[in-house]
């Protein structure tokens, strides 16, 4: 084991370049053929970006926004970091994706360097950073997200940036690492929610963990900082109706199922009589709602949520496979107790980071346990299971050492190929509904067929379909922008993803065809809806299961036979 461990020291820099090879590999091959399909969200950061690019105005006009108004005011950091790659490779889906899967690279490699930092104190910080890299690089987890412009990877690398440069500030005092810092974090805001809940909470554990040894003065400097950098955007975001519509529309406050609940048992309480003070007492709103944020928090420690395919959205789940690997479940408990028992302080930063993590997303009530909103535990996670994996071996006696390390690697490299046969075989084929597939192939049948019809018809139940039309027809911004400022739309209470444009008319049925008696007007309707002629049926789009998306059905005879 020894040599090993002299070797891994040695070596640690050319076996972490070999890793983040891996990673790259992982994350960028076949980028814009897998994940299947292309979800809306995708398309909003996708064209946002383009339109940006070529006038510096977002989809619906503003001028170099730091939320998007046509995605319902999310933050707008993830189009600004595609321009690059969409001005390179045009407006694709691998131009969208590839920023994220850059990024989970980058985070694949920093890792490394931030465990450095965080237990220089101690001599094996390179192995645990080349242990810890090793298992970001397979995670599943955040290969799903990495290869899916989630923001969310995004994000975990500007706050691993932010807690480096702190920690780098804490051992040398220099002004440039503390400001670093505040930079990454507060810049955190601009491409994602979750932040928002995660940063003022875990600064000051940060603080109380690695505290630097500073005058009064400048400790007064620092919590002036943090007011202003972290905690301050988070106030002006909540206090304003545009900016925290998202929140407040996702928000456990808001949920239909709390309220049903209360008015349930309260009217229960109505029946039996019972007096007002004890109904009061134990059927309230904060009793309500502390049992709804409770009951989202611990389904986000469950073993469905980590180890089974049981996370949403539905559109990330990879079938009979969970988040982690299940061989890092034992690593974890393993870590948790080396982190106690010998009071590691990056041990009890990694435990805060994950408790803390799950508080922003136990607030909604949206797809819960959600594994988007909280990738943010990721690197402190996996640093715990590296704890785990390096107490194991340095605990194993030397007589059983190399049977168990051949057993292990055995171990993790059929649970790592289990995992990329699920990813790109049976994902393509299972549940591809979730996946929002077709639009392509629909926007192509729809042109070849324009020049005969006055208008097409199509059903707006498959979520947000203007914005996938703006994107694969790579529509003029400028045209759409003056196209929005000749109409009065408030993006709040209207749906900007459903606003018919040029001939195309979004109808909100699923099957337009039955209402439309027009020859000279093409329907699109949802594969599930019925046909009294199949000759009508000019295409059929396809999911890659077989099932039918999209069909076009004709009225009778078209312009062009006029």
């Amino acid at each position: 084991m020894s040599k090993a461990l002299v070797f891994i020291n040695k070596w640690s820099i050319g076996i972490l370049i070999a890793i983040t090879l891996l990673a790259a590999i992982l994350r960028i091959y076949h980028l814009d053929q897998v994940p299947i399909g292309f979800h809306a969200d995708e398309a909003y950061f996708g064209y946002n970006a383009y339109s940006i690019s070529k006038s510096l105005q977002d989809a619906t006009g503003n001028v170099l926004p730091l939320h998007l108004e046509s995605f319902l005011y999310s933050p707008a950091g993830y189009s600004y970091i595609a321009i690059p790659s969409i001005v390179f490779f045009g407006l694709t889906s691998f131009a969208i994706r590839l920023p994220g899967a850059l990024f989970g690279i980058a985070t694949i490699f920093f890792v490394f360097f931030l465990i450095k930092e965080l237990y220089k104190d101690q001599k094996h910080n390179n192995i645990l950073g080349i242990v810890v890299s090793s298992l970001l690089a397979i995670s599943p987890w955040h290969i799903n997200l990495s290869r899916a412009s989630a923001e969310i990877v995004v994000v975990v690398f500007l706050i691993m940036l932010g807690t480096f440069f702190y920690s780098k500030w804490v051992d040398q005092g220099k002004k440039l690492f503390i400001s670093l810092s505040f930079i990454f974090f507060t810049v955190s805001y601009v491409f994602y929610q979750a932040p928002r809940a995660f940063l003022p909470l875990f600064i000051p554990i940060l603080f109380l963990l690695y505290r630097p040894k500073i005058s009064a003065k400048k400790l007064a400097i620092l919590i002036g900082a943090y007011t202003i950098c972290i905690v301050l955007p988070v106030v002006m975001v909540l206090t304003s109706d545009v900016l925290s519509y998202r929140l407040k529309m996702l928000s456990i406050f808001n949920s239909p199922r709390t309220n049903a609940l209360l008015f349930e048992s309260i009217t229960e309480d109505g029946h039996r009589q019972r007096p007002v003070a004890e109904v009061r007492l134990f059927h309230n709103k904060v009793a309500g709602y502390a049992s709804e944020v409770f009951t989202g928090y611990m389904k986000h420690l469950s073993y469905d949520f980590l180890f089974t395919d049981q996370g949403f959205p539905d559109r990330y789940r990879i079938p009979k496979m969970g988040l982690l690997y299940i061989f890092e479940l034992p690593l974890l408990l393993i870590g948790i107790y080396s982190i106690i028992r010998n009071r590691h302080k990056i041990g009890f930063l990694s435990i805060a980071w994950i408790l803390i993590g799950f508080v922003g997303a136990s607030l909604t009530y949206d797809d819960i346990p959600n594994l988007q909103r909280t990738l943010i535990i990721f690197p402190a996670l996996h640093i715990i299971i590296g704890f785990g994996l390096f107490y194991l071996f340095t605990n194993i006696p030397k007589r059983y050492l190399a049977r168990v390390s051949i057993a292990c690697i055995c171990v993790v490299f059929y649970f790592f190929f289990y995992y990329l046969h699920q990813y790109y075989s049976h994902q393509f084929i299972h549940k591809p509904i979730y996946r929002q597939q077709g639009y392509e192939g629909l926007v192509n049948a729809i042109q070849q067929e324009l020049p005969s019809y006055k208008s097409i018809h199509i059903t707006s139940n498959e979520s947000s379909p203007l914005i996938l039309f703006l994107f694969y027809l790579s529509y003029d911004p400028r045209v759409f922008h003056a196209y929005i400022s000749s109409r009065e739309h408030n993006y709040l209470n209207e749906d900007f993803g459903k606003i018919s444009l040029d001939k195309y008319i979004f109808i909100p049925e699923d099957c337009p065809s039955e209402k439309n008696t027009d020859p000279l007007i093409l329907s699109v309707d949802l594969g599930k809806c019925g046909v009294s002629d199949k000759k009508n049926v000019v295409k059929e789009i396809m999911r890659s299961d077989g099932s039918v998306i999209f069909r076009l059905v004709k009225t009778g005879q078209t312009q062009e036979s006029l």
